[in-house]
């Protein structure tokens, strides 16, 4: 009796394994209902922000600091002698 059961639980684990690559083609459909939009333009987004630097002549000595122009803020705290 005990073989029995142990081949009845083997051979359900092997048929559950079997059917693991099945759930997983399902993940890839499509849902009913969404749209997908496709588009030929590769365009890049610029995810980061936009730094330079900006340079003066303070009392006759170079100094410079970065700028960020995505939120048109300073990025430095203080300028720096360059």
């Amino acid at each position: 009796m005990k073989k029995f059961l142990a081949i009845i639980a083997l051979l359900s684990i092997l048929m559950s394994v079997g059917a693991l690559p099945a759930f997983a083609a399902q993940a890839d459909e499509t849902l009913p209902g969404v749209t997908y939009e496709v588009s030929d333009e590769s365009e890049v987004e610029p995810r980061a922000d936009v730094l330079v630097w900006k340079y003066r002549t303070y009392n006759g000595v170079l100094q410079k600091r970065r700028w960020n122009e995505t939120k048109n803020t300073w990025y430095d705290p203080y300028w720096i002698n360059a």
